[in-house]
């Protein structure tokens, strides 16, 4: 009980301490591809994608078009800064701006707690990751019509504490993350993965 008093007592201090600190950011994010991939599926794996959207698959595999990017943060201000990141499923607390590409975790998270990585000035701390492009690029259903896509796609690392306090722990980080009011996200430069003629020209995509 006295537990459960105390952590209703010092939300409010977080919550406003959040608060007062909406502005821009001194923090930049770059991602760069390293190499892309195809992966192999049977095509059981992928029976509740093919069922929600239709997609037309006539052989009994499927491939999966993978790119695997380097996401450098910065600390592009004067003073330090901290980000609280998973440490090994650092990957929550990035969003990616489109509905075709979506972050995968490719190791198993065997120990993963919550950790402050703190930047000096000008420092730099760099993640390898795996963006998996949809399906619907190689299967699109038949008979759709998709309308314009979205033609950049950016990575977008979810702050959710006060950069130059230490102020998070595990169960302030889980709420905050649940609240999509508290995030502040700086979005990195873009990269345009969506394809060519081809693919677009399957897609039926109308500019």
């Amino acid at each position: 009980m006295r537990k459960i008093l105390l952590i209703s007592l010092l939300l409010p201090i977080f919550y406003k301490g959040i608060a007062q600190n909406i502005a821009a950011l001194p923090i930049s994010i770059t991602i760069k591809v390293d190499s892309e991939y195809e992966k192999i599926y049977a095509k059981s794996e992928y029976a509740n994608s093919v069922w929600d959207n239709d997609y037309s698959i006539d052989t009994d595999s499927v491939k999966q078009k993978n790119f695997i990017v380097s996401v450098q943060i910065k600390n592009t201000g004067a003073k330090p800064v901290g980000i609280w990141l998973m440490t090994c499923s650092w990957q929550h607390n990035f969003t990616v701006n489109n509905n075709y590409l979506h972050l995968q975790q490719e190791q198993v998270c065997l120990h993963n707690r919550i950790q402050q990585v703190k930047l000096l000035h000008g420092e730099t701390h760099t993640y390898k990751a795996v963006l998996v492009k949809s399906i619907k690029f190689d299967y699109p259903c038949q008979n759709c019509i998709y309308g314009p896509q979205v033609e950049a796609t950016r990575l977008g690392l979810i702050v959710v504490n006060d950069v130059f306090k230490n102020q998070l722990n595990m169960l302030t980080w889980h709420i905050a993350m649940e609240d999509k009011s508290l995030w502040q996200v700086v979005w990195s430069n873009p990269l345009y993965l969506l394809g060519k003629g081809q693919d677009r020209a399957k897609l039926n995509i109308i500019n």
